[in-house]
């Protein structure tokens, strides 16, 4: 019998979501939106779900993250020595009444990603998808890559209005950060601003970038500072849901 898997990532402005059946993706889509005066985000997006088909079936896997600036990274020493998430949170985040605070492995870098979901999210996802786990859509982006090459590289995962920023150097992780972007100029701001603050040659270091949001537009003006920018992936499908497909796998 066939294994029907869903996987939804969770944003600042909506979420998008993949349906696979076995290993066959058989439905992708993006929900943008905005709340209003008379409607928060939070009630936005429980309507969203409910009316969205595909949310409303039976699935056998049901995987979910959520992408927020509340996080911090540490060395797995650090933790195991101190193993206090909410004060590890507490050095980089402001942490609110209720909010959900878990821990996930970078098992490739010996670190520990520390994140926080608010309660709203944590009540939808229990009426919703009870049982499911939240995930941190970070710790999925970061997880992803191992690199073998003491060069440096930065890899981009471009949201409509988020924007992950990850590098790494000799074997190592070197940064990693979420902006908020509105525009163009405030997406290439950011990646340039990066490369002065790390100290990385914007000639010489190759940029890869994933997610659907990068609009034509973006890519020319960041080309005319950044030399090697390319996309992480060819194909078109897994390069726009690379997070919620990281999920899947």
């Amino acid at each position: 019998m066939a294994i029907k898997k869903l996987s939804i990532l969770f944003l600042k402005d909506g979420f998008s979501f993949c349906v696979a059946k076995d290993s066959e993706l058989i439905h992708t889509e993006k929900v943008r939106f905005e709340a209003s005066q008379e409607t928060t985000f939070y009630e936005l997006l429980s309507q969203k779900l409910d009316q969205q088909l595909y949310l409303n079936q039976t699935y056998d896997e049901i995987h979910l993250a959520y992408l927020g600036d509340q996080f911090n990274i540490i060395p797995s020493s650090y933790f195991e020595a101190e193993p206090d998430a909410q004060k590890w949170l507490e050095f980089n985040a402001e942490i609110f009444e209720g909010d959900s605070i878990e821990t996930t492995e970078l098992s490739a870098y010996d670190a520990e990603l520390i994140y926080a979901y608010p309660l709203e999210l944590k009540e939808i996802i229990d009426r919703k998808f009870k049982g499911a786990k939240i995930e941190s859509a970070s710790a999925l982006f970061i997880n992803s890559f191992k690199l073998e090459d003491d060069k440096a590289q930065i890899f981009l995962n471009i949201h409509t209005n988020q924007l992950e920023l990850l590098a790494f150097k000799n074997q190592g992780l070197y940064f990693y950060n979420i902006f908020e972007i509105a525009t163009k100029e405030d997406l290439v701001y950011y990646i340039l601003n990066s490369f002065k603050q790390l100290e990385l040659d914007p000639n010489e270091v190759e940029v890869y970038y994933f997610g659907g949001d990068l609009e034509e537009a973006s890519l020319k003006m960041l080309m005319n500072f950044v030399r090697h920018v390319m996309p992480g992936i060819s194909n078109t499908t897994e390069l726009s849901y690379y997070t919620e497909l990281q999920n899947l796998s």
